[in-house]
Parts: structure tokens; sequence; C-alpha cells
């Protein structure tokens, strides 16, 4: 499940104008995070696990034809 907070950024013009304030939402990314950093660790060992036949997430390797 996704939560945020929802605030209002104002724009420019009238401050009364409901249309000039922008709705912005901050979700929580400690997921994305997370996954970066474990993509990160896991790139270095990618190359040693991963048969060289397979070319799928190694940086360096693509398909042949």
């Amino acid at each position: 499940m996704v939560v945020g907070v929802l605030s209002l950024l104002y724009k420019k013009g009238e401050v009364t104008d409901l249309s000039n304030w922008r709705p912005l939402t901050m979700l929580c990314v400690d997921y994305k995070l997370l996954a970066k950093v474990l993509a990160d660790r896991l790139r270095t060992a990618l190359p040693y696990v991963v048969h060289e036949d397979q070319t799928c997430g190694v940086e360096g390797r693509s398909i042949r034809l």
C-alpha cells in the first residue's frame, strides 16, 4: 500500500484563488532507496554468479544474433 502526504504548492497569481495552487503528494521512497543500494551491490557480483551465456541484467553483456 502506498501512503502519501498531500500538500498545496502556490504557483502564482491571487493567493485566494484555488486554481493558483498545485497539489503535491509526498511519497515514502524508502523501498526505492533500499532497492537501489541492493542493485548496486549485486551489480559487482552478478558477472561471477550468472553464467556467461546469460545476458540479462549483467552490465557489458548484450544479446548476439
